[in-house]
């Protein structure tokens, strides 16, 4: 694993180039990487309320992301090495769908640059409504070396109704590494729209090797009322991942 000095990442900026449909827009934003805090502002002349973008714009900068107790953090390194590219799918409750593909580098004076891109994005199927995401829970899962798949499901409560959205990446790292194991990122949100025109997205992003550290322990209610030969057997972690793995490559579309 490439030894890095963390300090680097006590405060990186980034300014972000967002594509829409030709369109062109500035993003930037500072963040305290070590620590998983980050804000960004977008300005723009949108049509349609931005947050709904909130997973497109700003939470594919994995090098903000805190790193939990035993969780591996190959994205700093890339980071490094000059960055990392990836693309995503999204597929909404509402049959809308859209691809981004995104490119990130790096200037340790300038910090961080990323060009996001998409091409097809249906405006019209969010337009006339205000959007509030909801936390989440990205799973990345090996993939091989220099090569992270992922897979998060979005909710977005609207003022006239909800959205859902499955959301799978692809990470291209520049070093070959292999992810040990499946990972949870979690990613909170805070925005603010109240100026026209321009959105402000505050997170606070985990990455955790444990899916029980994200969602707390749970606790046998029955165990005083079942006999012991009923109780069964709690599964190891490997066949508890295994399980994992398998349901979230079901999904996979890639």
């Amino acid at each position: 694993m490439m030894e890095f000095d963390k300090s680097i990442f006590d405060e990186v900026k980034h300014n972000t180039k967002v594509i829409i449909n030709d369109i062109e827009y500035q993003g930037f934003g500072v963040g305290k990487a070590n620590n998983g805090l980050l804000t960004s502002q977008l300005n723009h002349d949108l049509n349609f309320d931005p947050e709904i973008l909130a997973v497109h714009l700003i939470v594919g900068y994995p090098s903000y992301s805190e790193y939990k107790e035993g969780a591996t953090d190959l994205f700093k390194p890339s980071t490094l090495l000059g960055g990392y590219k990836y693309q995503r799918k999204y597929r909404f409750s509402n049959g809308a769908t859209f691809s981004s593909f995104h490119n990130i580098s790096f200037d340790e004076k300038k910090g961080l640059s990323g060009c996001f891109t998409t091409r097809d994005f249906p405006s019209e199927a969010f337009a006339g409504q205000t959007w509030d995401v909801q936390d989440l829970v990205e799973t990345f899962i090996p993939s091989g070396p220099g090569l992270i798949k992922s897979v998060m499901a979005v909710e977005w409560k609207g003022d006239q109704r909800n959205l859902s959205a499955v959301v799978e990446s692809e990470y291209y790292l520049n070093h070959n590494p292999e992810l040990p194991g499946l990972h949870w990122r979690h990613v909170t949100f805070r925005t603010d729209k109240a100026i026209k025109g321009i959105y402000i997205q505050s997170e606070k992003i985990t990455v955790h090797r444990d899916l029980k550290e994200v969602g707390g322990e749970p606790e046998n209610l029955l165990a005083r009322q079942l006999p012991v030969e009923a109780k069964g057997r709690e599964k190891t972690r490997e066949e508890a991942e295994a399980t994992q793995l398998n349901a979230a490559v079901a999904v996979s579309t890639f």
